[in-house]
């Protein structure tokens, strides 16, 4: 998953949670969780793209 230390992600929820922030420290988690997935499906999409290409060319990494 993400490279973010745990610790971040609980001092961001403390702070959403001190100003009363409830409904932020709900949504964004689950809206990183979706972003990541789409980040890493585009990622992924991109390296095989390459790596065929690379294959076509007869480049082998």
């Amino acid at each position: 998953m993400s490279k973010t230390p745990k610790y971040t992600w609980i001092e961001l929820l403390t702070i959403f949670l001190l100003f009363g922030a409830y409904i932020t420290v709900i949504i964004c988690p689950i809206l990183h969780i979706q972003l990541l997935r789409m980040r890493v499906r585009c990622e992924e999409k991109a390296l095989l793209s390459e790596n065929s290409a690379n294959m076509k060319r007869g480049q082998h990494i």
